[in-house]
C-alpha cells in the first residue's frame, strides 16, 4: 500500500462520489477507476459497492474493514511527518533569573513564536551559578543573570540593559510621588534581596540589624501582604509597572538603589546560533518601548 493508494481510497470516501473524488485529485475518472481496481486487486477483495446508475459510493465490508486499516496509515504518515519535523526544529535554550522570566521576558517570547519559526523554545529559570554551569555544559545558548558575578573565562558577561528602582506601596498609601529614604519605616517594608548592591545601599540606609516586616526572594511574595497604607517594597522599574494603576502606586526613592543590571551572559568565543541573534534583537525592541531602561543590546 502506498501513499497514492490512501490518497485515492480517502478522496473517493470523502466526497461520496467518483466525479467529485476525480476533480480533487485532479485526474480524469477513468484514471480514478483505474487506480480503485489496482487498489482492489492489491487487496484482494472488492473495496466498493457497484452498481449500474449508481452514483454515490458505498463501502463494501471489506472496504469498512480497509477505511479503520487506512485511519490507521494516516496516523502513523502523521507521526512520522511530525517527527521529520521535530529533527528539523532547532532548540533555543533561554535561562533566566525569576523576576527576569516573570515580568520581562514573556511578551518576548510571545513575538519570538508569533514569527513561526522552526524553532522551540527551551526556557528555564535558575540562579545566576546555576545558568553559568549550564552554559559551560552547553545545555544553554544564553542566559540572562541579575549579578555580575560570573567570573569565568569560557563565559562572557556583558550589561544587557539597566533599570532604576522604584517604591510600590497600597494604592491609598500616603507616599508622595517623591518619598525621602529616610523617613521610611523598615517595620513596613517587604525586603526583595535582590543582588548584593541593593543590600549594601538598604544597610546603608537602614543599617545591617534592621528588621524588615518580610524577607522574600521575589516580588510575587508582595500579593499576600495587607494593603496597610504604610507598606513598601523596592522594586525594579519593569516589574513595578506591570502593578501601576491595578494593585500598588508607583513613587520615587530620593536616594534610590543601585539601578538594577540585566547582564547577558554567552560562551566566549562561539558566535549565537541565528535564532538567539533574533531574540536578542525582539527583546532590544521591547524594551526601546518601554520607559525607565537602559538597553544596551
Amino acid at each position: 500500500m502506498t501513499n497514492l493508494d490512501i490518497e485515492t481510497f480517502w478522496a473517493v470516501v470523502h466526497h461520496g462520489t467518483m466525479t467529485a473524488a476525480a476533480e480533487s485529485l485532479y485526474i480524469t475518472q477513468p484514471t480514478l477507476s483505474m487506480r480503485i481496481r489496482a487498489l482492489e486487486e492489491r487487496v484482494g477483495t472488492p473495496l466498493f459497492v457497484r452498481g449500474k446508475g449508481q452514483r454515490h459510493i458505498t463501502l463494501t465490508e471489506a472496504g469498512q474493514k480497509f477505511l479503520t486499516l487506512a485511519q490507521r496509515w494516516q496516523q502513523l504518515l502523521a507521526e512520522t511527518d511530525s517527527l521529520a519535523e521535530l529533527g528539523q526544529r532547532e532548540y533555543l535554550r533561554i535561562a533566566a533569573t525569576y523576576t527576569t522570566n516573570q515580568y520581562i521576558l514573556p511578551p518576548v517570547y510571545k513575538r519570538f513564536l508569533a514569527q513561526g519559526l522552526p524553532v522551540s523554545l527551551w526556557i528555564h529559570t535558575l540562579r545566576d551559578v546555576d545558568s553559568a554551569q549550564l552554559l559551560l555544559q552547553h545545555e544553554l545558548d544564553f542566559a540572562f543573570i541579575d549579578s555580575n558575578t560570573v567570573f569565568d573565562d569560557r563565559l562572557t558577561v556583558r550589561p544587557a540593559f539597566r533599570e532604576p528602582f522604584l517604591l510600590l506601596s497600597p494604592p491609598d498609601s500616603p507616599y508622595s510621588e517623591e518619598v525621602e529614604t529616610s523617613s521610611l519605616d523598615v517595620a513596613e517594608e517587604l525586603l526583595v534581596t535582590w543582588d548584593p548592591e541593593f543590600i549594601r545601599w538598604h544597610d546603608r540606609w537602614f543599617g545591617a540589624g534592621a528588621r524588615p516586616l518580610l524577607y522574600a526572594d521575589t516580588l510575587q511574595a508582595a500579593d499576600f501582604l495587607p494593603p496597610t497604607e504604610g507598606r513598601w517594597v523596592a522594586a525594579p522599574a519593569i516589574a513595578a509597572a506591570s502593578r501601576i494603576g491595578k494593585s500598588a502606586k508607583v513613587c520615587r526613592f530620593t536616594s534610590p538603589p543601585p539601578d538594577r543590571v540585566n547582564y547577558l551572559v554567552t560562551r566566549a568565543g562561539e558566535p549565537l546560533p541565528p535564532p538567539a541573534a533574533q531574540f536578542l534583537q525582539e527583546l532590544r525592541e521591547h524594551l526601546l518601548a518601554l520607559g525607565n531602561v537602559q538597553v544596551y543590546l
